[in-house]
């Protein structure tokens, strides 16, 4: 898209591109969502990411706060859990955390689980954490996120 050539903006909904001798027609409106979207992956996946991180969107400016936030879990929720999935939480405790889940260790193989990740108001379930835990166990490095998201 780079070589690409605007043709035409058509009634300010869609851009009529010639690219590589092929005419396209892009939705404004859905180029923008995605857009948005990457950019609020992009945020979510940084490094740096904290709750009073600014995402600049093409309309609004937003606070990862408004996003990603923390549910408490009331009552908290004692887990058990095999010895490699205690591991893996042990091991991505930082990543784990990141996401918003809050859980405490009990012992060798149970964990009491306090807080669940809530995105964009969806309240992540119990076992969306296990299936996070799960998924980080075969996870061998970069970024991920839990499949909810």
């Amino acid at each position: 898209l780079a070589e690409a050539q605007v043709i035409a903006q058509v009634e300010e909904k869609f851009i009529i591109i010639k690219a590589r001798g092929v005419l396209l027609c892009v939705d404004q409106h859905a180029a923008d969502e995605r857009v948005a979207l990457e950019k609020l992956e992009k945020a979510l996946f940084c490094p740096e990411m904290h709750d009073r991180m600014v995402i600049h969107m093409t309309h609004k400016s937003i606070m990862v706060s408004d996003i990603l936030a923390r549910s408490k879990l009331t009552p908290p929720k004692r887990i058990s859990l095999t010895q490699k999935d205690m591991a893996t939480v042990k091991h991505h405790w930082s990543l784990i955390q990141k996401w918003k889940f809050t859980f405490e260790e009990s012992d060798d193989k149970t964990l009491l689980l306090t807080g669940l990740a809530s995105v964009c108001g969806r309240v992540a379930s119990v076992n969306d954490f296990m299936e996070f835990v799960k998924e980080l166990g075969h996870f061998t490095g970069g970024e991920t996120k839990p499949a909810f998201v």
